[in-house]
């Protein structure tokens, strides 16, 4: 396998972008995952009772989704062509993070066989197949600089869309104590959403040499958005991220976020003093919102414990690829932990639910690898690009510590599963993307060497 050396990439500014696959892609996860009228519903769901809302939700799951099945099965379409019709041999498999990714999804087929609901497995799984060749293909064709443009322009045709539906529903009310920007999205998917966008911009501010100042008010407008979302979860979860692209990125930030993790270790080891640093962080998390101290934890606390004693009965197996919240086991879960959830609101307790230990560990063990061999590729190149994806990452990781969309049809999950293929089956090419506006890196054969590859 031999990796391409071209010239260095145009400035940003007059280098043409793949507009028809920008507009496919934002039609087809349009689609599959927008809402125009979410936040009408989400302001009437308030004054429905628990009960009402769980019903709900598992009628939507079990009658499932069919503008959902047609956006992805278009996707997977257009991804089988555009494949076909380009190099077929760029594709091979990365060393231990390709295999990986290959035996998880191996894995997640084969749960069809053991699973508890099998109709709802096979959907499932065939809608995963759709997505990850959707990713692959997207992964080919686009660089890490045409990923980030993608993920900001994306980004801001939702959230601009977004806010013209709820100014038109006149849902749009931020001065309410309990009004919580949706857009076209649940407000606590809106919080990543903007999170992602927040780190394209920064990337792109980086290297663009006439429009820095316009992609730094862009990452500004985007945080703005993220708070009115009042979702503490993505919000910390952006922070981190953008604490580390930027310490990767600027040595005297990384001395100020060495500073702040020293910090928080003896904060960690003193408990008295952690009580209070976490009572006061927590007061100004909540960004307004009326919350009973620790009763969203404290209801996640009972929720893991009831879903860990169902695990321990499958252990190594689970009960079938995104397959385990039927009906029975949803409300089996609520009677039992008194929090009323159709999901774990933790991503990797999902997989362990659906697809056992074995499904669970590769899949982090797959993100982790991404995050490690981005991290080499950003040593070797110094390139903005691959620090801005190694955040997107770690954005990712967070979010979903307390929210399932690890393999959910959302633009910021595929967005992570084009940067995870794009490492797993594709020669990377030699750094020809700036580090900084108007300058150019020299080609770095290192990590293609590495894997025994010669560059041509």
């Amino acid at each position: 396998m031999s990796v391409e050396t071209t010239s260095p990439l145009p400035d940003a500014s007059r280098a043409r972008l793949p507009w028809f696959v920008f507009l496919f892609l934002l039609a087809v996860f349009g689609v599959a995952s927008f809402a125009p009228r979410l936040s009408v519903d989400y302001v009437t769901r308030r004054d429905e009772t628990a009960e009402a809302r769980l019903e709900a939700s598992v009628q939507r799951t079990e009658a499932g989704n069919v503008a959902r099945r047609i956006a992805l099965s278009s996707l997977g379409g257009f991804a089988l062509i555009s494949l076909l019709r380009r190099q077929r041999n760029r594709l091979g498999v990365n060393g231990t993070l390709g295999v990986l990714i290959l035996l998880f999804l191996l894995w997640a087929a084969l749960s069809i066989l053991w699973s508890h609901d099998k109709p709802l497995t096979f959907r499932r799984v065939v809608l995963l197949g759709m997505l990850c060749v959707g990713a692959l293909a997207v992964a080919e064709r686009f660089s890490f600089r045409e990923i980030m443009y993608f993920v900001f322009l994306s980004g801001y045709v939702a959230l601009a869309a977004g806010l013209l539906c709820e100014l038109a529903l006149g849902t749009f009310r931020p001065w309410e104590p309990e009004y919580r920007f949706c857009g076209l999205m649940n407000p606590i998917f809106q919080g990543a959403h903007c999170g992602t966008v927040i780190v394209a911009a920064l990337a792109l501010a980086r290297t663009s040499r006439k429009a820095r100042s316009f992609y730094v008010a862009a990452a500004v407008v985007a945080a703005g958005f993220m708070l009115l979302t009042r979702s503490r979860g993505p919000s910390g979860a952006t922070l981190a991220a953008v604490v580390v692209y930027w310490a990767l990125l600027s040595p005297r930030f990384r001395k100020v976020a060495v500073f702040v993790g020293i910090f928080l270790a003896i904060v960690l080891m003193f408990p008295s003093l952690g009580g209070r640093v976490f009572v006061a962080a927590e007061d100004s998390l909540l960004f307004g919102r009326q919350v009973e101290r620790g009763y969203e934890m404290q209801g996640r606390d009972a929720l893991w414990n009831e879903c860990l004693k169902f695990s321990a009965k499958r252990p190594f197996l689970g009960y079938g690829y995104d397959a385990f919240w039927t009906r029975d086991f949803t409300f089996a879960v609520t009677d039992a932990s008194g929090f009323t959830s159709q999901h774990t609101h933790n991503a990797f307790l999902d997989l362990l639910l659906g697809i056992g230990i074995p499904g669970a560990v590769m899949y982090t063990l797959i993100i982790l690898l991404a995050m490690k061999v981005l991290f080499s590729l950003y040593r070797s190149t110094h390139s903005v690009h691959y620090a801005s994806a190694l955040a997107l990452l770690i954005l990712y990781a967070l979010h979903n510590l307390f929210v399932s969309v690890h393999l959910a049809a959302q633009l910021q999950t595929f967005v992570v599963l084009v940067i995870v293929a794009k490492l797993g089956f594709l020669p990377t090419p030699p750094d020809t993307e700036p580090r900084e506006a108007g300058e150019r890196v020299a080609a770095a054969p290192a990590y293609a060497q590495r894997r025994g590859e010669s560059v041509a």
